[in-house]
């Protein structure tokens, strides 16, 4: 999963299989993730990525659209999932 920083604190993590994007910004609170990929497997592929980012949990999942995928994939986060 490749890495993108956007500013000092908000980052998109791209998977060049799936062609998904993924935002994830640094908080002191712990992290925020937006959407999650679209299998379990790729959630614990997120969870690795993030971890290269900071030690902060993640705080918080937002979906930024319904979709049965993301909601399959939220639950592998122990963190709120705030849903579209």
């Amino acid at each position: 999963m490749e890495i993108v920083k956007i500013s000092p604190s908000a980052y998109v993590l791209r998977d060049s299989r799936t062609a998904l994007n993924i935002g994830c910004v640094i908080t002191p609170d712990g992290a925020i993730l937006i959407d999650t990929g679209c299998t379990q497997a790729m959630a614990t592929e997120v969870q690795a990525t993030i971890a290269k980012l900071t030690d902060q949990p993640i705080a918080y999942v937002i979906n930024a659209h319904a979709c049965g995928e993301l909601s399959m994939s939220s639950a592998s986060f122990d963190a709120p999932v705030i849903a579209h």
